[in-house]
C-alpha cells in the first residue's frame, strides 16, 4: 500500500515502468515460445501415431498376404510340378521376409501389447503351416521323381514314411494336393486371418486411445496459446494507455500552459512531474526577476521613489 501511496504523490516512473512491462513480456513470450514448441511437438506425435497406424496395418495385411502368397506358390508346385514356384515360395520365406518384418516393425513400437500378441500368434501359425508344407512339397518331388538333391534343404531333410515311400506317383500327388486343400490346412489359413484381424481391431482400439489423449492435450495447449496471446495483447495496450496517460497527455498540456506563459499542472509520471516543478520554479524566478527589474527601473535605488522613467509611465 506505501507503494501505491508513494507512486501516486510522487508519480509512476518511466523507467521503471518500462523495466517492468519489458520483464513481463520477455517472460510470457518465453512462456509463449515454450507452450508452441510444446504444441509442435504435440502435432507431430498426432502425426507419427496415424502414419503409424497406417504403416502397422499395412504390415499386418503384409503378414496375411505373405501367408496366402506362400501357400498360392506351393500349392502351384504341388499341382505343376514346376520348381519356378518353389523357387518363389523360398525367396519370400527366405529373403523377402515380409512376415518376419511385419512383427518385428509392430515390436519395436508396440511390443507387449494385444495387438503384438495376436499378430505374433498368426506369424506361429503360418510358420506351422510350413511344416504342412514341406511335407507336400516333398511327396510332390517324389511324385514327379525330381531329384531331391537339387532342392532346398527343409524339404530334402524331411523324410517320408514308408508307407508315403510306397505310393504311387499318383498317389503320392493326390496326397500332397489334399494336405493343401484339406479342412485342417483351412482351419488353420482361417485362424491366421482370426488373429490378424483382431491384431488391426487392438491397434485401432489402442491408437485411438492415443489419439483421443494427444487430442485433449492439444486443445488445453491451444487455450494455452491463445490465453498468452491475449495476455501479451493486454500487456501492449496497457502500455499504449499508460504511455498516452502518463506522457503524452501531459506533454500536451505543457506545451499549450507554456504558450500561455502559465505553471504547468504537476500530472503524469514521475518525469514530467520532475520537468513540470523545474519548469514552474524557472518560470516563478523569471516572473520575480522581471518585476524586480522593472521596479528598479522606475524607481529611484536610495528613495525608493519612481524616477523619471517611471512618472513618464504613470502620465
Amino acid at each position: 500500500m506505501n507503494i501505491f501511496k508513494m507512486a501516486k504523490r510522487k508519480g509512476v516512473s518511466l523507467r521503471n515502468l518500462n523495466v517492468v512491462m519489458v520483464v513481463i513480456a520477455i517472460l510470457i513470450s518465453g512462456v509463449l515460445f515454450v507452450a508452441m514448441h510444446i504444441t509442435s511437438d504435440m502435432y507431430a506425435r498426432a502425426h507419427t501415431i496415424t502414419q503409424n497406424l497406417l504403416s502397422w496395418e499395412v504390415n499386418s495385411y503384409n503378414l496375411q498376404i505373405a501367408s496366402d502368397y506362400l501357400t498360392e506358390q506351393m500349392r502351384s508346385f504341388v499341382i505343376t510340378g514346376k520348381k519356378q514356384y518353389l523357387d518363389h515360395y523360398f525367396e519370400e520365406a527366405r529373403v523377402t521376409k515380409r512376415r518376419e518384418k511385419a512383427l518385428e516393425d509392430l515390436k519395436s513400437f508396440h511390443g507387449e501389447t494385444t495387438s503384438y500378441r495376436d499378430l505374433s500368434a498368426a506369424m506361429q501359425e503360418s510358420v506351422n503351416l510350413m511344416n504342412t508344407e514341406y511335407h507336400a512339397a516333398r511327396l510332390a518331388v517324389e511324385a514327379y521323381g525330381y531329384d531331391v538333391s537339387y532342392y532346398p534343404e527343409e524339404i530334402r531333410r524331411y523324410e517320408l514314411s514308408p508307407e508315403e515311400l510306397s505310393m504311387q506317383s499318383s498317389r503320392q500327388k493326390e496326397a500332397a494336393e489334399l494336405m493343401l486343400f484339406d479342412e485342417n490346412y483351412s482351419i488353420e489359413k482361417e485362424q491366421i486371418s482370426e488373429h490378424i484381424s483382431r491384431c488391426l481391431s487392438d491397434l485401432a482400439v489402442e491408437l485411438n486411445a492415443e489419439q483421443r489423449d494427444i487430442t485433449q492435450k492439444l486443445n488445453r495447449q491451444v487455450f494455452i496459446e491463445h490465453a498468452l496471446t491475449v495476455l501479451l495483447i493486454v500487456i501492449m495496450l496497457c502500455i499504449v494507455l499508460m504511455t498516452s496517460r502518463l506522457v503524452v497527455k501531459p506533454l500536451m498540456k505543457c506545451v499549450d500552459m507554456i504558450r500561455d506563459e502559465m505553471d504547468i499542472p504537476v500530472k503524469g509520471a514521475y518525469e514530467i512531474r520532475f520537468l513540470a516543478k523545474t519548469y514552474n520554479l524557472i518560470h516563478h524566478t523569471n516572473l520575480q526577476n522581471r518585476e524586480q527589474l522593472t521596479y528598479e527601473a522606475m524607481h529611484d535605488n536610495l528613495t525608493g521613489l519612481y524616477n523619471r522613467r517611471g512618472y513618464d509611465y504613470i502620465i
